[in-house]
C-alpha cells in the first residue's frame, strides 16, 4: 500500500513538475516570439532611416556640381552675349579712320579668345551638370535603394503561439538554469595586421552580447530558428564571406566616387576656362575704349588712364582664384600678361602723334610686337597653371572644407577655389555605424551558424573591399575601371590644352603677321577700307603696282598730280566749236583775235560732247533731267507772275507770292520766352494744340504720336511755374500713329498716319483718359502701302454752309514729302482742294496747323512758314528762335494777341532724355 502510494505520488509531482515546466517554456517562447517581431521592425526601420540618409548624401554631393555648373552657365553666357555686341556693334573705326592692321589683331583677337574659353566653360558646365545629374539618378534607382521588408520576411518574422508545438520536448520542458541544446551563435573576427604593432581584432557584430544576460552560451532552438531566418536569410552560413570593415564606407559612396571621376575634370576645367574667358574679355573691353578714346575721340589722357581699371579688375581675379603653390614652369609671367595693354597704348601714342617721324614708326612697331608676346607670354601661363598635378597625399578632411582624394590629378593653383566634395574614404564607427554592413554580415553567414575561416577577397579588391593600386592605376592611365572601350577620364584637360594652345598659336601668328607687316609695309597686301574687292572694282581693276604710289616709296611717279593743281591757272572759255574752246571777247568765226586764244580741248571733254551730239555733258545725267522736268511747272508760274507784273512802285504780285519775314526784333529787344513747365517724365510730345477761342480756355493740348498728352495751361507771365495734367486717348491703338491733330469747338480731332480721322469729344480728359472714337467723315483718300508723315485740321464755324464749306485738311503724304495736299470735306466725300509747297530740309517730318486761313508749316530748325490758303496773298515766315540753344522743334500753334507758341524738344545735360519746352514768340 505504501509503496503504490509512494509510486502515484511520484507520478503525480513528476506530472505536475512537467506540466510547471512545459507551461514555464511555453511562457518564454512567447515572450521571446513578441519581442522577436518587434525588433525585426524596429531593425528593418533604422535601416530605411539610414539609407535615406545616404539618398540625400548621394543628392547633396551631385546637386553641389549641378549648381555650380548651372551657374556658370548663366555667367558665360553673359559673356558670350557680351563679346559678340563687342565683335560686331563695337568694332572700332565706324566713325573714323580703321585702327592699325596690329591693334585690329589684338582687340579681335581678345574678343574671339575670350568667345573660345566662355563657349568651352559652357559646353564642360553642361557636361558636367548632366552627367552628374544621371549618376545620381542611377545610383538612386539602382542600389541605393530603402530595405523595406517583403511580405514573405514579415511571414517569417511572425510567429504563431502553435509554433511552440513544433519544438523538440527537450526545450519545451527545459529544467530553469539548466544548458539550452543549441550553442549561441558566433561572428568571425577581422584581424587587422598593422605594422609595428599588435593585431588587433575588431567584430562588426557579436551576437553573444545579444544573450549576455545569462552566464550560459546555449540558446533555445526557437532562438536559433529567429538568427537563421531573419538575419541569416534562412540559409546557414558557409564560411568563404568575407565581413566588412567597422569604418568601410558604403558600396555606393564607392561607386559615386568612381562615377565622380567621369565629370570632375569637366567640372574643374569649367572652371579655369570660365576664368581665362573672363580675363580675356577684359583685355578686350580694355582695348575696344583704348582704341575708341584715341581712333575715334582722340582723347590721349583718357587713352592712358582706361588700362588701369580694367587691368586691376583683371589682376584681382587672378589673385583670387589662383595660389602659388606647387611646381611652375613660368611663374610670375602673369605680370607682363597685364602690362600688354600698356605697351597697345604706348604703341597708339606714337602711331597717332601729330608729326611723322621714322623712329616713330619703328618704336610703335616694337612696342606693338612686345604688347602681342605680352599676351602669348599669358596664354602660355595659363597652360602652366592649368597642368594638372601628379598624385598627392590625401588631404586631412576638416568639416565645413571641400574633400577629395589625393589620386585625382588636380591644377594645384586652384585647388582653394573648385568647390569640389566627395564621398569619405572611411566612416566613424562610433559617430555613424553602417547597419546595411551589419546586415550584409549576417546574412553571409547565416547569423552567426556554421562559421567557418574568411573566403578569398574578390579579384581587383583588397581586404577593405576598396579598388588595389593596379586597378587603381589602370584607372588613371586608361579608361573607366572595371570597363574598357571608354573614352579616357583626362579628355576635359586634352580639350582645355588644345584650347589654350590655340590662344598661343594666335598671339604666335599675329606677331608673324605684324612682322610681315613692317617688311612689306600695310598697303602692299589689301585694298583700303571702304574700297570693293579688285573682282569687284571696275573704277580701277586697270590700275597695276605702276601706277599706285605706296607711302614707303621714295620720290613721286611721272604722272603724278596732287600738286599740279596748285600750278594751273584757268580763264573762262566758251565753247565755239566741236573740239575749241574760245576766250571772252574773241569773234565767233575766228576774226580780229589771235589763233593762240584757241586751245585744245580736253579728249575726255570731247568724248563727252560727241556722245551727246553737242549737248552740255552736265545734262546728260537722267536724274538731274528728271530732277528738271519736276520744276518745270513751278518755273512756269513764276514767270507768268513775273511777266505780268506792272511796272509801277508797288510791289508786284509776284514780289507779294514771295516769302516776307517777320520784322524782328532789334538786339535791346526780348529774345523767345520757355514756360516754365512741370512735364510728365519721359513725354516727348510731337503736336501742339491751342485752344480756340469760343472755349475761352488759355491752355494748350501736346500730344505724342503713341496717344499720351498733356494739357498745359499757359500762364500770363512766362516765368510763372506751371503743372501738366497727363492723359491718354483711348481708341487710337488700332488707328495708328498720330500724324496730326487740332483742337476745335467739338473737341479734339485726330488724324492717323494711316488715314483715319477721330474724334474725342469735349476740352478735358476724365480721370486721366479722353475717350475718341470715329469720326463721320469718310477715311482719306491716302494710296495702298503711302501713309501720312504730317496733317493738319481745320473745322469751319457751325454757321457756314455744310454743303459748300466742309472740314479742310492739310496731309504730307511720306511719298512726297515737299506737297501738303489740301482737301475738302463735301457731301462726306474728299476732293482736292489745292496744294501748298514745303520748304525745303524740313527734316524728318514738318509740323502742321492751321491758324484762320494760313497754314503753319513748322520746321526742325524753328522756323514757322505761314502760306495762304487763299491765292494772291503773302507769304510770311517766323524766324528760329536764336538763343544758342540746340534744340529740335516739332509743332506751332497761334495763341491769339500776336503770339506763337512752339514746341520743341531739348535734350538734357545729366541724361540723354529728351524734355519738351514751350516757347512763345511775339
Amino acid at each position: 500500500m505504501y509503496a503504490g502510494t509512494a509510486a502515484a505520488a511520484a507520478i503525480g509531482g513528476t506530472g505536475a513538475s512537467g506540466a510547471w515546466l512545459f507551461s514555464y517554456n511555453k511562457e518564454n517562447f512567447g515572450n521571446d516570439s513578441g519581442m522577436r517581431f518587434g525588433r525585426f521592425m524596429m531593425a528593418r526601420g533604422n535601416a530605411n532611416a539610414q539609407v535615406s540618409q545616404y539618398r540625400e548624401d548621394i543628392a547633396g554631393i551631385v546637386g553641389t556640381t549641378v549648381t555650380k555648373c548651372d551657374a556658370w552657365t548663366s555667367v558665360t553666357t553673359l559673356f558670350l552675349a557680351v563679346g559678340a555686341a563687342l565683335s560686331c556693334a563695337g568694332r572700332i573705326g565706324m566713325h573714323g579712320c580703321a585702327p592699325p592692321g596690329w591693334y585690329c589683331a589684338l582687340f579681335s583677337g581678345s574678343i574671339f579668345m575670350s568667345i573660345m574659353f566662355n563657349g568651352v566653360a559652357l559646353w564642360f558646365s553642361m557636361h558636367a551638370s548632366m552627367r552628374a545629374q544621371c549618376a545620381a539618378t542611377s545610383l538612386l534607382t539602382r542600389t541605393v535603394r530603402l530595405p523595406i521588408p517583403s511580405m514573405g520576411q514579415l511571414d517569417q518574422a511572425r510567429v504563431f503561439a502553435s509554433a511552440f508545438e513544433k519544438q523538440p520536448a527537450r526545450d519545451m520542458f527545459r529544467v530553469p538554469f539548466m544548458r539550452h541544446p543549441n550553442e549561441a551563435p558566433d561572428m568571425p573576427h577581422y584581424e587587422e595586421e598593422t605594422k609595428g604593432k599588435k593585431s588587433k581584432k575588431h567584430a562588426m557584430h557579436d551576437p553573444q552580447k545579444e544573450f549576455g544576460s545569462t552566464t550560459r552560451d546555449t540558446v533555445p532552438s526557437w532562438i536559433r530558428d529567429e538568427v537563421v531566418v531573419d538575419k541569416g536569410d534562412g540559409f546557414m552560413g558557409d564560411g568563404k564571406a568575407g565581413i566588412h570593415e567597422p569604418d568601410e564606407v558604403p558600396e555606393h559612396f564607392k561607386l559615386l566616387m568612381k562615377a565622380q571621376e567621369e565629370w570632375r575634370d569637366y567640372d574643374v576645367y569649367a572652371r579655369i576656362s570660365m576664368l581665362y574667358g573672363v580675363c580675356s574679355f577684359l583685355y578686350a573691353v580694355t582695348y575696344f575704349a583704348v582704341g575708341y578714346a584715341i581712333v575715334e575721340l582722340r582723347g590721349f589722357w583718357a587713352m592712358w588712364s582706361l588700362p588701369m581699371v580694367f587691368m586691376g579688375a583683371q589682376m584681382l581675379i587672378m589673385r583670387l582664384d589662383i595660389l602659388k603653390t606647387g611646381q611652375h614652369r613660368l611663374p610670375n609671367v602673369e605680370f607682363l600678361g597685364h602690362l600688354a595693354p600698356y605697351f597697345a597704348v604706348t604703341a597708339c601714342t606714337l602711331e597717332y602723334r601729330y608729326f611723322y617721324s621714322e623712329s616713330s614708326v619703328a618704336l610703335a612697331y616694337g612696342f606693338a610686337l612686345l604688347a602681342q608676346f605680352s599676351q602669348f607670354a599669358m596664354c602660355l601661363r595659363w597652360l602652366d597653371l592649368a597642368w594638372p598635378d601628379e598624385q598627392k597625399p590625401d588631404m586631412p578632411e576638416e568639416p565645413g572644407r571641400q574633400w577629395w582624394p589625393g589620386s585625382w590629378q588636380v591644377p594645384s593653383a586652384f585647388t582653394k577655389h573648385l568647390w569640389i566634395i566627395t564621398p569619405p574614404k572611411k566612416l566613424d564607427p562610433a559617430v555613424s555605424p553602417c547597419l546595411m554592413h551589419e546586415m550584409e554580415d549576417m546574412a553571409a553567414h547565416g547569423g552567426g551558424f556554421e562559421t567557418i575561416t574568411r573566403g578569398k577577397t574578390p579579384a581587383g579588391k583588397d581586404k577593405k573591399g576598396m579598388m588595389t593600386a593596379e586597378a587603381d592605376e589602370f584607372a588613371h592611365q586608361g579608361c573607366t575601371w572595371p570597363f574598357q572601350g571608354r573614352r579616357c577620364k583626362d579628355q576635359a584637360w586634352q580639350l582645355m590644352r588644345v584650347v589654350i594652345l590655340t590662344a598661343c598659336a594666335q598671339w604666335f601668328f599675329a606677331m608673324l603677321a605684324t612682322s610681315a607687316e613692317i617688311i612689306l609695309g600695310p598697303e602692299s597686301l589689301m585694298k583700303p577700307p571702304g574700297e570693293p574687292p579688285w573682282i569687284r572694282d571696275t573704277k580701277y581693276r586697270h590700275f597695276t603696282p605702276a601706277m599706285v604710289h605706296l607711302s614707303m616709296e621714295t620720290g613721286l611717279p611721272e604722272q603724278y598730280r596732287l600738286f599740279s593743281a596748285s600750278n594751273a591757272r584757268y580763264t573762262d572759255e566758251v565753247p565755239v566749236a566741236h573740239g575749241m574752246y574760245q576766250l571772252p571777247g574773241a569773234a565767233a568765226d575766228g576774226h580780229g583775235a589771235d589763233t593762240s586764244t584757241h586751245v585744245e580741248e580736253p579728249a575726255a571733254a570731247t568724248a563727252d560732247l560727241g556722245a551727246h551730239d553737242g549737248a552740255h555733258r552736265r545734262l546728260a545725267n537722267d536724274g538731274a533731267f528728271e530732277e528738271l522736268l519736276k520744276l518745270m511747272p513751278e518755273l512756269g508760274d513764276l514767270m507768268d507772275l513775273a511777266t505780268t507784273a506792272s511796272p509801277s512802285k508797288e510791289p508786284s504780285a509776284f514780289a507779294k507770292e514771295l516769302p516776307q519775314p517777320v520784322p524782328q526784333p532789334n538786339f535791346m529787344a526780348n529774345g523767345p520766352k520757355v514756360h516754365s513747365v512741370t512735364w510728365p517724365a519721359l513725354f516727348e510730345p510731337k503736336h501742339l494744340l491751342c485752344a480756340p477761342k469760343s472755349i475761352g480756355q488759355n491752355k494748350v493740348v501736346a500730344l505724342s504720336p503713341r496717344g499720351v498728352g498733356a494739357i498745359v495751361p499757359v500762364a500770363e507771365h512766362d516765368d510763372d511755374e506751371v503743372q501738366a495734367e497727363i492723359f491718354s486717348l483711348d481708341g487710337l491703338n488700332d488707328a495708328g500713329k498720330l500724324a496730326g491733330a487740332a483742337w476745335t469747338q467739338r473737341g479734339l480731332h485726330l488724324i492717323t498716319s494711316f488715314g483715319k480721322v477721330l474724334q474725342c469729344d469735349g476740352h478735358s480728359h476724365i480721370d486721366g483718359r479722353w475717350a475718341c472714337q470715329a469720326a463721320e467723315h469718310a477715311p482719306l483718300p491716302i494710296s495702298a502701302g503711302n501713309e501720312l508723315l504730317a496733317a493738319a485740321f481745320k473745322e469751319l464755324p457751325e454757321d457756314a454752309n455744310a454743303a459748300s464749306q466742309g472740314p479742310l485738311v492739310a496731309l504730307v503724304l511720306k511719298n512726297f514729302p515737299n506737297v501738303a495736299a489740301l482737301y475738302r470735306s463735301i457731301d462726306g466725300v474728299w476732293h482736292p482742294e489745292s496744294q501748298v509747297h514745303v520748304p525745303p530740309h524740313s527734316g524728318s517730318r514738318p509740323g502742321l496747323s492751321f491758324d484762320g486761313d494760313d497754314l503753319l508749316i513748322t520746321l526742325n530748325g524753328g522756323e514757322v512758314h505761314r502760306r495762304p490758303i487763299a491765292r494772291g496773298a503773302a507769304r510770311k515766315f517766323h524766324a528760329s528762335p536764336a538763343d544758342g540753344t540746340t534744340r529740335e522743334f516739332c509743332s506751332a500753334c497761334a495763341a491769339g494777341q500776336g503770339k506763337l507758341l512752339r514746341l520743341a524738344l531739348r535734350q538734357g545735360q545729366s541724361s540723354a532724355a529728351w524734355k519738351p519746352e514751350l516757347i512763345t514768340m511775339s
